[in-house]
């Protein structure tokens, strides 16, 4: 083999990984309050806390955005059970079984507005 061809050796030192964050559960008391830089009594200076404020917001857990009724019932036919049965539906209608495409069509319409009112329950639940 001719050394020419040889890849390159890799680099004498290979860089550190950056470091993990600190598993603060893991972390006593004291040792937060030293990472964090603040007092067991005082806690933060005001010009400290306004300047965290301004870097990472308040300590708040956002809203989430309210889904519309509409859309709740929508998504009940995105059930495959549900479109199954209409599938079945659109069948019975096609071969001339409309008292089974009836039948059907009822229990499509149960199963939709259980669901729809079971979803809107939990979403208002969680208001």
């Amino acid at each position: 083999m001719q050394p020419d061809l040889l890849p390159a050796p890799p680099a004498a030192r290979a860089e550190a990984p950056p470091p993990a964050p600190p598993t603060w559960h893991a972390l006593t008391s004291a040792d937060v309050i030293e990472r964090l830089g603040g007092s067991r009594t005082r806690g933060l200076e005001a010009s400290e806390a306004a300047v965290r404020l301004a870097r990472h917001g308040p300590n708040r857990v956002a809203e989430p955005e309210r889904t519309s009724p509409w859309r709740l019932l929508f998504e009940q036919f995105k059930n495959v059970l549900v479109l199954i049965l209409l599938v079945g539906a659109a069948i019975s209608v096609a071969l001339g079984h409309e008292v089974e495409a009836i039948a059907i069509a009822v229990i499509v319409l149960f199963a939709v507005g259980l669901g729809f009112v079971q979803e809107y329950r939990a979403e208002r639940a969680m208001e």
